[in-house]
């Protein structure tokens, strides 16, 4: 399939395995194009309540790109060759691969991803399979089950779309790393809108920095708050406010999402670490103040 993303010699692997809203594919990809004429997306149910209505609430009310249905994982495994239709589903590279359903493998990427049904055989499908993904903060503890992000899905089935709709109206191609930098370029654009902006950070992500840490390098306004106060805020789509996101999976990757529209404003990432460190907010503050 794809030979451009998350393959080839070292340096370009390192570039590649960053965790942002981004898609997997090139825009004049033939898995581009078939998802193009995908007749139906299927969101796979897991049997988790929690995770299945929060899917079922975000897709119906977000997902525009294709019609939308829902299929139980047991139905996915047992017919997944549907190159007519559509995926998502929370998964890893290895995940995929070996079917550990939902069990987070330490040394390996998690994501939400969207996926083409494909004629491959089940056990052969890999992270170049994905169209577009997001990551899951699996090391620090917060999606570490690869499901707990239903707190967030809207979130998620928002940028999955983004970055689809991203790729082909920019024409979002070339080289793996050039993909990279063109999404990065595209979501720090809008960080600045953070000055009119309440930064709401979780305060139940262990590890790395306090509030006080914060303070100390961030100039704007922000509030260090429980994972519930952003549930609230994200459900009601409230315009006060900017979500910021650190997922640690196998990189660390950290994101601002706008509350009222759930676009990204802001992405950077780091090859290594999961803790979040004063250093990341001051490269925030500079972002938005339009210092490089």
């Amino acid at each position: 399939m794809k030979n451009l993303f998350l393959l080839a010699v070292t340096l370009v692997l390192i570039a590649q395995n960053v965790n942002a809203q981004y898609s997997a594919t090139p825009y004049d990809s033939k898995d581009m194009i078939a998802f193009s004429q995908s007749k139906k997306t299927y969101g796979i149910l897991i049997g988790d309540a929690n995770y299945d209505n929060a899917l079922k609430a975000a897709m119906g009310s977000i997902w525009k790109l294709t019609p939308v249905d829902y299929i139980t994982w047991e139905e996915f495994e047992k017919n997944y060759n549907q190159p007519e239709n559509s995926f998502i589903a929370p998964c890893g590279f290895k995940y995929l691969k070996k079917k550990n359903k939902f069990e987070v493998i330490l040394d390996d990427y998690s994501y939400l991803a969207l996926f083409n049904g494909t004629k491959k055989e089940f056990n052969r499908f890999t992270y170049d399979d994905v169209l577009a993904y997001c990551p899951l903060d699996v090391f620090a503890g917060t999606e570490y089950d690869l499901v707990s992000a239903y707190k967030r899905m809207p979130l998620l089935i928002a940028n999955l779309q983004n970055a689809i709709n991203l790729v082909k109206e920019q024409k979002i191609g070339g080289s793996s790393l050039n993909m990279v930098n063109k999404f990065k370029e595209i979501y720090n654009k809008e960080t600045k809108i953070l000055k009119t902006k309440i930064l709401l950070i979780n305060s139940d992500r262990k590890g790395g920095i306090e509030e006080s840490d914060i303070k100390k390098v961030y100039s704007n306004k922000f509030e260090y708050v429980p994972a519930s106060k952003i549930e609230e805020a994200i459900k009601n789509k409230d315009p006060k406010y900017a979500i910021y996101v650190t997922a640690a999976t196998k990189n660390k990757s950290m994101f601002v999402f706008d509350a009222a529209t759930y676009k990204c404003i802001y992405a950077e990432y780091q090859i290594s670490g999961y803790n979040v460190k004063e250093k990341d907010f001051e490269d925030l503050t500079n972002k938005i103040q339009g210092k490089k």
